[in-house]
């Protein structure tokens, strides 16, 4: 019996220690080693951007700092997500805070819970979607 015992506190003894993995809810290690590589995109200027007089966040999926998805109307936004209009400020597990490009570089920050519209002829924001 004291040998069985032994064997195994030898075999648990020289058995390397597991790799801590970061934690994530919903991303493997390869799917979040996928995404660190992943190049930037860019939206292309089209005619709905142009003309866009109201932006709605509908939802934020917040992992971390670094690991955030949010739609801002139907497009999903992403850490690697650059735009011609908008700019990302800050994204917390409650609110996006967004900064609209004013062609000089630097423009208005809006802050925006999930659900709300805002809309810049008016400068306010309103719950719920744009008509």
């Amino acid at each position: 019996m004291k040998r069985i015992f032994l064997f195994l506190f030898v075999a648990l003894c020289l058995t390397p220690p597991a790799k801590a993995e970061e934690p994530s809810l919903f991303l493997t290690p390869d799917e979040q080693a996928t995404l660190s590589q992943t190049p930037r995109e860019t939206r292309p200027l089209t005619k709905n951007t142009r003309a866009r007089d109201s932006v709605t966040l509908k939802a934020i999926l917040y992992l971390g700092p670094a690991q955030w998805v949010f739609w801002l109307g139907d497009q999903k936004w992403t850490p690697l997500t650059t735009d011609k209009i908008f700019q990302v400020v800050s994204v917390t597990p409650n609110n996006v805070t967004l900064s609209r490009l004013d062609g000089k570089g630097s423009g208005k920050a809006i802050t925006l819970l999930p659900h709300q519209t805002y809309f810049w002829a008016t400068d306010k924001i309103e719950e719920g979607r744009a008509p």
